[in-house]
């Protein structure tokens, strides 16, 4: 729970800050000084593993998924995350991000490849509460609402 936390906390302070430099540079751009600096500091946790690995036993399949996978699922929600950051609020960014594992969820169970449990059932609720509670309190509408009442 400590780490879903922290991690929650450096998206939320990610967003706020790559909105205010994509404003000025390209979503490309930045995801590129993203890649390049993880890479660098991600390069030395490997390096024991490197020496071990057969390049030449890659099948020309297990390159191509390795490639798809870096792009799709990858580099794209990225660069629409990115993108849509010059144009829309974080909290709406920050919703979307919520709401992505919720339809992993439905996705996998629609595809057969899971089951819904009550556990799931209830985090999907409990997304979807808070999610709710996010946008009413930054809907305008809501808030002249909530000070009638």
């Amino acid at each position: 729970n400590l780490i879903i936390l922290l991690s929650t906390f450096a998206l939320s302070v990610y967003l706020v800050w790559a909105r205010r430099i994509v404003k000025r540079y390209k979503a490309i751009t930045l995801l590129r000084g993203v890649y390049i600096w993880s890479a660098i500091f991600a390069f030395p946790l490997t390096l024991y593993y490197w020496p071990h690995i057969d390049f030449s036993g890659f099948t020309s399949r297990a390159w191509w998924l390795f490639f798809y996978i870096l792009l799709i699922p990858t580099l794209l929600p990225n660069y629409i995350v990115l993108s849509s950051l010059r144009y829309v609020n974080p909290t709406l960014v920050s919703v979307y991000s919520y709401i992505m594992p919720v339809f992993a969820i439905l996705l996998s169970v629609a595809l057969g490849q899971d089951t819904l449990s009550w556990e799931r059932a209830v985090a999907c609720l409990m997304v979807f509460v808070g999610v709710n509670l996010v946008v009413r309190a930054y809907n305008p509408k809501s808030k002249k609402a909530a000070d009638k009442a």
